[in-house]
């Protein structure tokens, strides 16, 4: 959901993301479904660049695996862990999402505080 206290104005990034099924009567609990349809959109900006990096199981498998992480000053606090996110076409699985509320908000606006989220993403 776009915040409109806050801007977009350097979120060149359209991800589109999907939630997690987390019926109980239609999901078993060793795997993990997602929606067939997007949940929701928002913008982002990249806070590093992309990483290409050699991941090991075990010392016999070698796998490459994508990281990078994004910032969006959308309001995603729906967002969780393994969720899908694609990004140009890539899909990548949430890592880890951090919340930084904007601290100037806090002494005069008393409804709901803006806040930034940076969303570790792996590939």
């Amino acid at each position: 959901m776009i915040d409109l206290w806050t801007s977009r104005r350097d979120a060149f990034l359209k991800c589109e993301y999907w939630s997690q099924l987390e019926d109980e009567n239609y999901v078993s609990n060793m795997e993990i479904v997602h929606n067939d349809m997007p949940t929701g959109t928002f913008r982002a900006k990249e806070v590093n660049s992309f990483v290409v990096s050699n991941g090991v199981i075990g010392s016999a498998f070698m796998y490459e695996e994508n990281n990078v992480t994004i910032q969006t000053n959308d309001d995603v606090s729906n967002l969780k862990r393994n969720d899908l996110v694609r990004i140009e076409n890539k899909m990548y699985r949430v890592d880890s999402i951090q919340k930084a509320y904007v601290k100037k908000q806090r002494q005069f606006h008393r409804g709901k505080i803006s806040a930034s989220y940076y969303i570790s993403l792996r590939g």
